[in-house]
């Protein structure tokens, strides 16, 4: 992918995706990404930005095994959402 796209401009869903695509695999410099990320925040992610974006993270996304044992539910202080963990 050659620059990243007008940040100002709404990308669609596709074009969101191969954009985030191409960041995740350090297409492009820090700077470029800080910039493009900064621009994109002032006007606000679209919900299709941020579905091409997920889709990006999670086509790239690797499995693991957890490790059998106990597991127990904690609560986070920040988020207080319950979440399971392995102990």
């Amino acid at each position: 992918m050659g620059a990243l796209p007008d940040p100002l401009v709404p990308l669609d869903q596709q074009t969101a995706r191969e954009t985030f695509a191409a960041i995740l695999d350090g297409a492009h410099d820090d700077e470029s990404v800080a910039a493009f990320l900064s621009a994109m925040a002032e006007r606000d992610e679209t919900s299709a930005e941020i579905a091409g974006a997920a889709l990006a993270m999670r086509e790239r996304m690797i499995a693991i095994a957890a490790p059998a044992g106990d597991t127990r539910t904690t609560t986070s202080p920040v988020k207080r959402s319950a979440r399971t963990v392995a102990r």
